[in-house]
């Protein structure tokens, strides 16, 4: 314009005008010839609008980079998963590996159970129990659960109680507590192991002519309760009728008796007695005070052999006032004045 010779330099040219791509005016320099340069005319252009998708973007950097469980910046939720931290993954597949390696350790053949040490065994054999335990072939110690190997063991009614320990790195260790009888049951040619509670254990063999009942493990001079009836008996089910009850209460009032003054227990259906070694028949009326009735027919038996006399029959209902019979032509019968019973 003029002789001055004005240029415009920058994006836009011309005073005021709008940029072509709609942007709004922005500073420019105004260089005028011959005057060198001048400050610069507001022209009032403004940068360019940013992209929607470059702040998602900025956004998803920032949440990446805060740490899990910190509360994070405001500003909404990035549009795609967090990223995996290097150091987590290696860590997972580390763990990984060793779960790998020792499941493959655990499956040789050092870890399959080959030895089984059982104590505590009177009655049962360890072929018995090991039979109970159902162990099958290829079991390894580590595959094994004591509260199914105890149920197993439940199951024998010999067996009222096991523990077990693992012998690392094949064997097994039971401990075994086995329930005790209180008296042997007759049941015709076969004699039943009894509890004091009348849980039948075991059934024993037939004994023939003898007088005796033994077997491996069994008590000693454990007294024969007869006379009772039982339906069908299995081990491990209850005999507890009345009068087997009434008989095992004897019996184990009895004690030492057994087998050197007393022969065994007679029940029915009202009463009990037993029956001394001389073939002598006593009657404990219902079976109550059985202790004190065993006391009094000691002392009575003592005295008879020291005075001659020959019993025939006690009646001990009332233990206070025993009726004694004797046999035709003995002494009469009078009670010691110190009975050993009563020392």
């Amino acid at each position: 314009m003029g002789g001055l010779g004005e240029r415009y330099t920058g994006a836009a040219a011309g005073r005021g005008r709008v940029c072509a791509r709609g942007h709004a005016p922005r500073l420019v320099r105004v260089q005028r010839e011959g005057l060198g340069v001048v400050p610069a005319v507001e022209q009032g252009l403004s940068q360019p609008s940013r992209r929607r998708g470059n702040a998602r973007r900025r956004a998803a950097r920032v949440w990446a980079r805060w740490p899990p469980g910190a509360r994070r910046p405001p500003g909404g939720t990035p549009s795609g998963p967090e990223p995996v931290p290097r150091g987590r993954l290696r860590l997972a597949l580390g763990a990984a590996a060793l779960v790998a390696l020792g499941a493959a350790i655990l499956h040789t053949r050092p870890f399959l159970l080959n030895r089984l040490v059982i104590t505590g065994l009177r009655q049962a054999t360890p072929a018995e129990v090991e039979a109970d335990l159902a162990l099958p072939e290829g079991t390894y110690t580590w595959q094994l659960r004591s509260w199914v190997l105890a149920r197993r063991l439940a199951d024998d009614p010999l067996i009222a109680h096991a523990s077990f320990r693992l012998l690392w790195p094949g064997g097994l260790a039971v401990a075994v507590t086995e329930r005790i009888p209180a008296a042997l049951l007759q049941d015709g040619q076969t004699a039943w192991e009894v509890t004091a509670g009348g849980l039948l254990l075991r059934a024993l063999p037939d004994q023939g002519a003898s007088p005796r009942v033994t077997a491996p493990g069994l008590p000693p001079d454990l007294p024969m309760i007869v006379g009772a009836q039982l339906a069908a008996p299995v081990a491990g089910t209850d005999a507890a009728a009345p009068s087997v009850l009434r008989g095992i209460r004897v019996a184990e009032a009895l004690g030492g008796a057994v087998g050197t003054d007393i022969a065994e227990v007679t029940v029915s259906a009202e009463s009990v007695g037993v029956l001394t070694s001389t073939g002598v028949p006593v009657s404990y009326g219902d079976g109550a005070q059985a202790a004190l009735k065993t006391e009094e027919l000691l002392g009575i038996i003592a005295c008879a052999h020291s005075a001659g006399v020959h019993l025939t029959s006690v009646d001990l209902s009332a233990p206070q006032t025993p009726a004694v019979t004797t046999k035709p032509g003995s002494p009469a019968w009078q009670s010691c004045p110190a009975s050993p019973a009563g020392a």
